[in-house]
């Protein structure tokens, strides 16, 4: 088998893995294919050519529930805002983006230099939380453990990180490109919505 055929079957079955099995880091998703499929780790796909077969994949099977996926997914996103409208907020992830899987939590991140403050406003709104640190990295090479608040809002599954207030001024890097990941404010995020509705 030629290296680039390896590739687009490990790319194919690493995008249904995201898709169908819940798993989120590329490259687990990429290793697991490779083990399933008994191919050699050194035809590992880029985490591009990973979205490119997901994208085809969700145009293939998914087309009508990925329209309707997605904008669950941006509705639950401005509820999350709304809860937090007295700190600067952003969506991330799935949610300003075309693709997204049944998996997809809504990503906001929250900007305050008192991460606690959303400890009391979750306490408020009396929801219940998990807290956690996710590490991310800039595209300088610095890297920090950033706090994370999991929580659900109207059904949906949000992962609230906690940047201090300068850091809203530079986004971390995506995960899937390593460029500073797109994040909208409420504003461009309804507009959005009013574009789907």
């Amino acid at each position: 088998m030629k290296s680039s055929e390896a590739r687009q079957l490990l790319a194919q079955e690493a995008a249904r893995i995201l898709s169908e099995e819940g798993q989120r880091d590329h490259l687990a998703a990429k290793r697991k294919a490779a083990v399933r499929l008994g191919l050699s780790h050194g035809h590992l796909p880029t985490n591009r050519e990973i979205e490119a077969a997901l994208a085809e994949r969700q145009r293939l099977f998914e087309a009508p529930a990925q329209a309707s996926r997605l904008a669950r997914l941006r509705r639950g996103a401005l509820a999350a805002m709304d809860r937090f409208e007295n700190l600067e907020t952003r969506v991330a992830g799935a949610a300003v983006g075309e693709l997204a899987t049944a998996h997809d939590p809504v990503q906001l991140h929250i900007f305050t230099d008192a991460p606690e403050s959303v400890a009391f406003r979750l306490a408020d709104l009396g929801l219940e939380w998990s807290e956690g640190t996710r590490r991310v990295r800039w595209r300088s090479g610095r890297q920090r453990n950033i706090p994370l608040f999991t929580f659900h809002i109207d059904g949906e599954r949000v992962d609230a990180l906690v940047f201090s207030l300068t850091e809203i001024r530079e986004a971390p890097c995506d995960p899937v490109d390593g460029r500073p990941m797109v994040r909208f404010n409420q504003r461009r995020l309804e507009r959005l919505l009013g574009r789907e509705t």
